[in-house]
């Protein structure tokens, strides 16, 4: 019962801080859903504020493609689709491109097939990975406090 004990009391806190923490700087969220942000690259993110659009905004928040639908990110470019165009931003220039037809973005981008998801989603496949590797990290910590601790029956 003590094992258990102090596994949660380790184990909880240790949990809600590293989820505070990522919240806070490595993919800001707010904790009531509805403030999402992913870093793409060059000081550029991906935020979220619904679970309908998402805005690209630079360093000083200002927005540089706004209300998109959904997104592919790759290394230099975030391509995309608003309600009235699709979009090519590429990061390393912040050039944006717009086109009418998801044809015209493909040639004009000179891009593979594209696979769109929404920016919640993008938001997600980040997040999961960190999430799950923190928890296990979290996990062994507890472990460790609750099962490796020095009994007072050792120090006598």
């Amino acid at each position: 019962m003590k094992r258990l004990l102090v596994f949660l009391l380790v184990f909880i806190p240790l949990l809600i801080g590293t989820q505070a923490y990522l919240d806070r700087k490595v993919f800001p969220r707010d904790w009531i859903g509805t403030y999402y942000e992913v870093p793409v690259s060059n000081g550029y993110r991906l935020v979220a504020t619904n679970f309908d659009y998402g805005t690209i905004i630079d360093t000083d928040w200002v927005p540089v493609v706004d209300r998109i639908d959904s997104v592919q990110v790759t290394d230099n470019a975030v391509i995309g689709e608003t309600a009235s165009h699709y979009f090519l931003f590429q990061l390393n220039t912040g050039a944006l491109f717009q086109y009418e037809t998801m044809n015209q973005l493909r040639q004009g981008g000179n891009l593979d097939p594209v696979t769109f998801t929404t920016v919640i989603d993008h938001y997600w496949q980040h997040r999961r990975w960190t999430d799950i590797l923190t928890s296990i990290a979290c996990l062994m910590i507890a472990l460790s406090s609750a099962y490796f601790t020095p009994s007072k029956r050792a120090s006598n």
